[in-house]
């Protein structure tokens, strides 16, 4: 799954917001548009709202889960926005006009494929009905008379009322009209724009201040303090922890002794240690200037953190018992 940041209207943060699988089938009505479809686009009737004070549409930022082949048919296909759709100029940046141009159409999308399902569920046409028009082409119904004609449309009419009074008929409505159902209950209901606080819950450099803080802390004999303000549950799995830390550091060797069992385990517990030391050491590394997390810093000082685990073992063969004596030299 690929996960993106864009900029749509309220309605459609919303209906996102509630359900997140509708996603595909506006990406499947943006895709699969045709002139007919394209006119409801072009009125956004439904999903541009504007703001009871002064008129302004509300736009928000969200982020949005979808397929990889979803983000290619939205970003590969060239799509001018309509008229009444508000996109901001391309010198606020090549950042937030993406975000806006993909959440357009998104927004477009969602518009098209609305319109049309309601369209077709009050028409009774649809898929199925155009099956059943072929069909009925293909037996020879309409052989020898002109379409347009008033014969055609008698025939027409008599073959689309008798389709209506089928079961198939019953189905298909149902399920071309069950988006839009959901969407008219989500919209009816009372939502805002501060609902929406942008596509991340958390601060990124509140995740860094309060870990350059606690690597600062002096702690006590009992070892590392939390902060007495700390309010958050935090939960550790240590088996999937670990199972993370060997994907990047690679497989610990237990040096277990045939003669001497509890060396065994006292080494196996300092190369966790150590690795525990070079992890933090490669956050705090990645921690940028502005008190941002990059990322990338954090895999490159991980790389080379790496790279002096392997060496420093196959030198002293135990790194951990190796960090440990020199923190008990310099206590001492």
């Amino acid at each position: 799954m690929h996960r993106v940041v864009v900029r749509v209207p309220l309605p459609v943060a919303q209906v996102l917001k509630h359900e997140p699988c509708l996603i595909s089938l506006a990406v499947e009505g943006f895709y699969n548009r045709d002139l007919d479809s394209m006119k409801h686009a072009s009125r956004m009737d439904k999903f541009l709202r504007l703001n009871g004070t002064g008129g302004a549409l509300e736009i928000v930022r969200i982020s949005v889960q979808m397929t990889r082949i979803m983000y290619a048919q939205l970003v590969q296909q060239r799509f001018q926005a309509p008229r009444c759709y508000p996109m901001p100029g391309r010198e606020e940046g090549s950042v937030v006009y993406k975000e806006a141009e993909l959440g357009m159409k998104i927004a477009c999308g969602f518009e098209m494929m609305y319109q049309e399902r309601k369209t077709a569920g009050n028409e009774g046409k649809g898929s199925t009905w155009e099956a059943f028009r072929e069909s009925l082409d293909r037996s020879g119904c309409f052989d020898g008379l002109i379409p347009g004609s008033k014969e055609y449309h008698r025939i027409m009419d008599g073959a689309l009322e008798y389709y209506r009074s089928t079961s198939l008929f019953s189905r298909t409505r149902d399920i071309m009209v069950a988006p839009v159902k959901r969407i008219d209950e989500i919209l009816a209901s009372e939502y805002s724009i501060n609902d929406f606080n942008g596509p991340n819950d958390f601060n990124v450099k509140d995740v860094a201040d309060s870990m350059q803080a606690f690597v600062k802390k002096m702690s006590s004999f009992e070892g590392a303090e939390v902060p007495h303000e700390w309010s958050m549950e935090v939960e550790l799995n240590a088996e999937l922890f670990g199972k993370e830390m060997e994907s990047v550091l690679g497989p610990l060797q237990r040096e277990n002794s045939m003669s001497d069992t509890d060396l065994g385990d006292h080494n196996s517990s300092s190369d966790m240690d150590f690795v525990c030391f070079i992890w933090w050491r490669a956050l705090f590394r990645g921690c940028r200037p502005d008190g941002g997390l990059s990322c990338d810093l954090v895999a490159m000082a991980l790389a080379e953190e790496k790279q002096n685990f392997v060496g420093f073992k196959r030198i002293t063969g135990n790194p951990g018992k190796k960090i440990k004596l020199e923190r008990s030299k310099q206590n001492s």
